[in-house]
């Protein structure tokens, strides 16, 4: 009996001896956490910087442009105010408003907060009206050549891919690994065919489907050097042209896989550092089309075949609805692709029995296109302007490298109707 007692009375003291011990770690944590509190950094109100713009100094020195996140929580007054009248159209471009403003966020760090205001809605406006004038841009059509390689394992068939071009009465070329080719081969095969394409000066689109990395199409292990290489040289390679303006603007060139809006944009940087370097200069870039936004897995349907959904939306609507349309521009992709891709992670805002916009539901399942467009001279002279307009007082203090313009750029994802007003309000 004494010893039962005694195995309860120790258990009793094991359990207070518990209850002692997590009481002594609840205290230490809120003293930490009150420690970490009195140290942290305090935001300062408006009122107390004296202007407009301490609501984000603490955060990104001055600029707002940290992250696309910030951005909208910084200017989401204003946005709503004056940018999103029309709320599809705002959330097409609102990705491609802030990574044009992330490359000139120097210039923008310097700016006062109505300034900056001012610069987000005539880059907004600069870009709805860049979207119009890119828009008939042919991807698919009589007399262009298509060049697919697809991806090794569950890809595509090739038959897949040359049905859709002799509906658009296209020549297919078609590479994808099959028995016992090696990798290297095909791709090797590829290379060649796209070098041969812009040697020529065949108006072509390149597809590329499977699976991707930021520098490689990761399927056959093709480094984005490797392919600005290779159109370089073929530019330069073209008879009867002056080699040392490279004009590529009647190539097209899609990349259906993860990452590959930031595949995208090394291939450009690296075409365009290339062609310098060769003494040459680039006066257009290819169209470019990104199956997956920046830093944003490609997504597919795998089953006995691994279709891309960008891709697989191109033939749901270019191929297999009827009637196929004669020609297929970058304005057919920007106006019939949006509801399909839109609805991964996102549920449709219906009002008036019409979508007017997407609620995002699961950012995991994400996967926005997005367009580059070449600039020409005049598109590039009048960012130029946009930029310096908006400098206030003292342009001359700027270095001219922040208003330099691109030879390329993001016109943003694709949205519903390309008939609204080239204005947002």
């Amino acid at each position: 009996m004494n010893s039962r007692r005694d195995f309860v009375d120790n258990c009793w003291k094991e359990y207070f001896r518990d209850i002692q011990a997590l009481c002594s770690q609840w205290l230490y944590s809120c003293f930490v956490c009150l420690l970490l509190i009195a140290q942290a950094p305090q935001k300062v109100s408006a009122a107390e910087c004296g202007d407009d713009t301490a609501s984000y100094r603490a955060t990104d020195g001055g600029s707002g442009l940290e992250s696309l996140a910030q951005f909208q929580s910084v200017f989401q007054t204003f946005i709503d105010a004056n940018l999103k009248t029309v709320p599809m159209q705002w959330r097409q471009i609102q990705p491609s408003v802030y990574w044009c403003l992330k490359s000139h966020s120097k210039l923008f760090a310097r700016m006062s907060r109505s300034e900056q205001e001012a610069l987000i809605e005539e880059i907004a406006h600069y870009i709805v009206m860049l979207r119009q004038d890119s828009s008939q841009y042919v991807v698919l059509g009589k007399g262009r050549t298509i060049i697919a390689l697809l991806d090794p394992e569950q890809g595509l068939d090739p038959k897949q891919i040359t049905a859709l071009a002799s509906a658009y009465q296209c020549e297919a070329q078609v590479y994808k690994r099959t028995g016992d080719a090696l990798l290297e081969e095909v791709a090797e095969e590829f290379v060649a065919a796209l070098t041969n394409a812009i040697k020529t000066n065949q108006p072509t689109t390149v597809v590329v489907l499977g699976h991707g990395l930021p520098k490689e199409i990761q399927s056959y292990h093709i480094s984005y050097q490797r392919v600005a290489a290779a159109v370089v040289a073929a530019a330069r390679a073209r008879s009867g042209v002056d080699s040392t303006k490279l004009d590529l603007e009647n190539i097209v060139l899609i990349f259906d896989d993860c990452y590959s809006t930031d595949f995208v944009i090394n291939l450009a940087h690296s075409m365009e550092s290339v062609s310098k370097t060769s003494g040459s200069s680039i006066v257009s870039m290819p169209v470019m089309i990104a199956g997956a936004n920046r830093n944003q897995l490609g997504h597919a349907d795998v089953g006995t075949k691994f279709v891309t959904h960008f891709w697989d939306s191109a033939i749901e609507l270019f191929f297999i609805r009827k009637p196929v349309p004669r020609t297929v521009t970058v304005r057919d992709f920007l106006e019939r692709v949006d509801r399909y891709m839109l609805g991964f992670g996102r549920t449709p805002v219906i009002q008036n029995n019409r979508v007017i916009d997407y609620r995002d539901t699961d950012p995991v399942l994400f996967q926005d296109p997005v367009f580059f467009v070449p600039l020409n001279e005049m598109h590039q002279k009048e960012l130029r302007e946009i930029l310096r307009k908006n400098l206030g007082n003292d342009p001359e203090s700027v270095d001219e490298r922040e208003m330099s313009a691109p030879l390329f750029l993001d016109i943003g994802l694709i949205r519903l109707n390309m008939n609204r007003a080239r204005r947002l309000s």
